[in-house]
Formats: structure tokens, C-alpha cells, sequence
């Protein structure tokens, strides 16, 4: 790199888009704030425009990128190509990272904690009505993130911390606020333990951070207090249907892996990814195995540490192929899918329910239905042999009222068979205790108990695959939890024997996640 290169930009991407440049040896910058275009070319322009400062004279430039900012993961990939091969073309150090693994990094620099191999770290900061916390492991001299803390609606009791916590008990915590919309310190109080480190907030930190991570990648200037990039995306090579290589968020980048699998001319390999695992997967490449003459292939998949791919088919011809098998491993379908989820919630109101997945790294994911509707409406029709649920059997209730069932959560919350209402088409009574529901189905008129009507809308919710293949993921225990209002005894015990009819355990949470829009992650 030029050594007369002494400006360092620090561009971040959003709705509205800020530049920051920074003289390297004398730490002053400035910044400014302007509407970005979404072509990434444009975009880079817009940088240097808004910067007054030219291609010649900047070392690098570090995006700070959500994926979350675009619609879809081929949009997000092909904006930062684009600035990729800006910085390329004029030599300039390219790197990219997120806003979350940013803020970390400058809570970890600014604290300078260093503990044993093993040993495990907390970083605790508020942004806005956000409590967010990380919890990294030392590992190969330097922070690998294990798991992801999200807290909204914060409380100062011990119920909350241990809710947020996940019974992690970290050797050292360090708090951070950056913007705060409530008082802090009582996060601080409740948190706080011996050892515990308090970072004033510091605007200056924000900006001249990212010199000393980009000196640090480079490798002019080491830091122990570094933190190990992630990917950013899930990503899953198949062979068919069948899962061969899966990337998920708990993978340290650089990441490569290789194997051999045999020709077989019926199939072919795709590589798979998604923006997030609210996203569906998006087929990125397909080889057919046909066109090869060999008996075996070689497949790679190589992403670099500013989450850019690299995926091949090669073929391995007869002269190496013992060579191969000594330093390759022989890629069969795997069961981990390309996002291993660890725990499923399902948060129900009165009208809809929404599905949430807890991954390996304890990071959280509202999941669209199948109709990709982030709610789906509670209602039930019985206009053919499998029962419609969600939006498309709310859109017969216009048609054929008298086919379907909503009020559901109202239904299973009383005992009272004399209930009624003048949007009903369906009728409701009592037998042997039990409260029943008598609705028109396509073999006429039939009666169902409030409880397996329920147990119908838990297993629609949990319909949404994961693997990117034909298998459904299969769970045999879900966690349920209430938005906008509390539980009675009776529509407990209903979801408990929802639960029976599924073969699963059900556990009822009273603490919900709310409004996750509101921050990015």
C-alpha cells in the first residue's frame, strides 16, 4: 500500500448514510450525513464526494454494513462486490464488518480485557430501548462470539437477568451506552459484579476505532483484543436435496472446507444462501453433474473474511485421486441443516401467532410463515381434506363463514359452552366436560374439542424448513408466549393439551420479545 496514503474512511450504510474520515497518525476527522444511493458504484462516489477526499489519498475504507438494509441476499452480496472492486481498482484496503460486531470490537479495545484460553467475557451496552449483550469466549489469542443477549422492555429484577443472561456467568463484564433511551445505570446495578468495567460514553471512540481494526487486519498494528469475524449469512451447498456443506453464523471466517463426492449424472450442486433466516434461501449457483466425464468431483466452498464466496466443482482425475483421499474428506449429506435452530417459540395474541428460533449462538430470528407473513392470522378452514390455516382461511371466511373457526385463543380460555358471536358460522357445546366446536367440512358437519383445534395452529406455526431441503424440521418441544395480554388457567391447560395431541412438551413463558424492527442486529 502507498505510504503517503493517510486517510482512513469509515462508511455506514442505512437510510441515511454517514461518512467518517480519518487522518491515520493524527486521529482527526470529521464526518458527514447524506442519502445513499443504492447502486454500490454510485454509492462509493457519493463517499469521496461527501469526504472531499480522493482514491489516491485513502488506505482503506471499513463498511459498516447490515444485510439487513437490503431485500435480499444476491441485492446485499452484489452492493458489496461492488465496493469491493472500487477499492480494488484503486488500491485501497477493503473491509467490511457489522454494526454490532464494531460497537464489540470498540468495547473490547477501549476495556482491554484479557483473560485465560476458555475464559469468557460479557459485553453489556443500550442503544435507543435496547438492552444488547454478547458474550465472547478467548480463544486463539483473541474473542470468539459464543452467544447473542437481546432484552427489550428492561426491568431491574433478578427474573429479567436471568432471562437475558441464558445462564452464561462470565469472568468479566463490561458495559457501554452509546444512545440510551432509559437510565442505564440501573443496567449497570443489576449486572454489575466485581470486576465489572464502566465505558463513559466516548463519540471519538466510535469513529477512530476503526484505524486500529483496520491497522490490526492488515497486520501493522496487532491487537489481543481483536475479535474474531463471524459470517453474516447462512449458506448450504447440495447435492440434490441433500445438505454437503452448511456456513451458519456460529462459523469463524475465514472459512474453507473440501471434499470429494461421486459423479452421478441425475444430480446436480447447488449453492444455497439466505439474507438472514427470516429470508428464504436464494439458489446462488447450480452445476450439473453431467457434465463431467470423471468418476469423482472435488467441491469447495471458501468464504473470505469480508463474507465474499468462492465455490468450485472440479474434477479429480485417476492419477491423483490417491493423494486426494489422503487430504480430502469424502462429503456425504450431513444432518446439521445450513442454520441449526435450538429453540422454537411460538408468541400468540388473540388473532395471530408469530414464530421465533433460537440459534446455536443464542442469536434470535422471527420467522415469516409459510405465506411469509411475519403474523399469521388464527383462523382455520375446513374447505378441503387438509384443513387451511392462516391467511388463506381467513380469506375464505368471506365466502363460506360457516366453513371456518377463528377466536380460537378466546374459545380455549373459558369453560362457558353458552358463548356466542354474530360472526360465527360455527356453533359451540359441552360434552363430558369438554368444550366443543361444530363447523361445516367437506364431509358435512362435524365436531372438534377447542384443544385439538389448537394443537392444529402449533403445528402449522412450526411448518417453516430450515435446511433448505425437502426435510421438515422436527421438534418435540416448543416454548409458548403471550403478547398483549395474560393467560388464564384454562387456556394453560388448553395449550398443555394441545401439546399431548403433537407428542411434544410445551412450556409456557410469560416474558416476550417485542417489536424487534426497532433494532438491527
Amino acid at each position: 500500500m502507498a505510504s503517503n496514503r493517510k486517510i482512513i474512511l469509515k462508511a455506514e450504510y442505512g437510510v441515511f448514510a454517514k461518512v467518517h474520515w480519518i487522518n491515520i497518525d493524527s486521529r482527526k476527522h470529521g464526518s458527514k450525513m447524506f442519502l445513499p444511493n443504492p447502486s454500490p458504484q454510485e454509492y462509493v462516489q457519493q463517499i469521496l464526494k461527501e469526504s472531499s477526499v480522493e482514491a489516491k489519498d485513502i488506505k482503506a475504507i471499513a463498511f459498516i454494513y447490515n444485510d439487513g438494509e437490503m431485500d435480499t441476499w444476491k441485492k446485499a452480496y452484489e452492493f458489496r462486490q461492488g465496493c469491493y472492486e472500487f477499492c480494488q481498482k484503486h488500491g485501497i484496503f477493503y473491509f467490511n464488518s457489522t454494526t454490532i460486531a464494531y460497537h464489540n470490537f470498540i468495547a473490547t479495545l477501549r476495556s482491554k480485557v484479557i483473560l485465560n484460553e476458555g475464559e469468557h467475557m460479557t459485553v453489556i451496552y443500550a442503544e435507543m430501548k435496547g438492552v444488547l449483550g454478547t458474550t465472547y469466549i478467548r480463544e486463539n489469542y483473541r474473542w470468539k462470539c459464543i452467544n447473542i443477549h437481546i432484552g427489550y422492555d428492561f426491568v431491574p429484577t433478578q427474573e429479567w437477568k436471568r432471562t437475558f443472561m441464558k445462564n452464561y456467568k462470565p469472568k468479566r463484564i463490561v458495559f457501554m451506552y452509546h444512545m440510551p433511551a432509559f437510565n442505564f445505570q440501573e443496567v449497570i446495578d443489576l449486572f454489575k459484579e466485581k470486576n465489572s468495567i464502566i465505558l463513559e460514553f466516548d463519540y471519538n471512540f466510535l469513529t477512530t476505532a476503526c484505524v486500529d481494526k483496520i491497522l490490526h487486519v492488515m497486520g501493522e498494528k496487532l491487537i489481543p483484543y481483536d475479535i474474531a469475524p463471524q459470517c453474516t449469512n447462512v449458506y448450504g451447498v447440495n447435492l440434490g436435496r441433500n445438505n454437503l456443506i452448511s456456513v451458519t453464523y456460529e462459523d469463524i471466517l475465514p472459512f474453507e472446507k473440501t471434499g470429494i463426492i461421486d459423479v452421478n449424472p441425475s444430480k446436480t450442486v447447488t449453492l444455497n444462501a439466505r439474507l438472514s433466516i427470516s429470508h428464504p434461501f436464494e439458489l446462488v449457483e447450480t452445476i450439473k453433474l453431467s457434465t463431467f466425464k470423471c468418476k469423482k468431483v472435488k467441491v469447495t466452498l471458501k468464504i473470505d473474511a469480508n463474507n465474499m464466496y468462492d465455490f468450485k466443482v472440479e474434477p479429480v482425475g485417476a492419477k491423483d485421486l490417491c493423494d486426494q483421499f489422503e487430504e480430502l474428506s469424502i462429503l456425504k449429506p450431513v444432518e446439521k441443516p445450513p442454520f441449526s435452530p435450538r429453540k422454537v417459540q411460538i408468541v400468540f395474541n388473540k388473532q395471530e401467532c408469530r414464530l421465533i428460533f433460537t440459534c446455536d449462538n443464542g442469536c434470535t430470528h422471527p420467522i415469516p410463515d409459510l405465506d411469509g407473513l411475519e403474523k399469521t392470522p388464527i383462523y382455520i378452514a375446513f374447505t378441503a381434506e387438509t384443513p387451511l390455516i392462516g391467511k388463506s382461511a381467513k380469506e375464505v371466511y368471506r365466502q363460506k363463514p360457516d366453513y371456518v373457526v377463528f377466536d380460537i385463543i378466546k374459545l380455549c380460555s373459558t369453560t362457558n359452552h353458552d358463548i356466542e358471536s354474530p360472526k360465527w358460522g360455527f356453533t359451540v357445546s359441552k360434552e363430558d366436560d369438554a368444550l366443543m366446536v361444530s363447523v361445516q367440512t367437506v364431509d358435512g358437519e362435524r365436531k372438534s374439542t377447542v384443544d385439538f383445534l389448537l394443537a392444529l395452529v402449533i403445528k402449522n406455526a412450526l411448518k417453516p424448513q430450515l435446511m433448505g431441503g425437502d426435510k421438515e424440521q422436527k421438534w418435540d418441544q416448543a416454548e409458548i408466549a403471550f403478547e398483549d395480554f395474560t393467560p388464564n388457567e384454562t387456556l394453560k391447560k388448553a395449550f398443555i393439551s394441545a401439546g399431548r395431541l403433537l407428542k411434544m412438551n410445551i412450556f409456557l413463558n410469560k416474558c416476550v420479545r417485542l417489536d424487534r424492527t426497532k433494532m438491527k442486529l
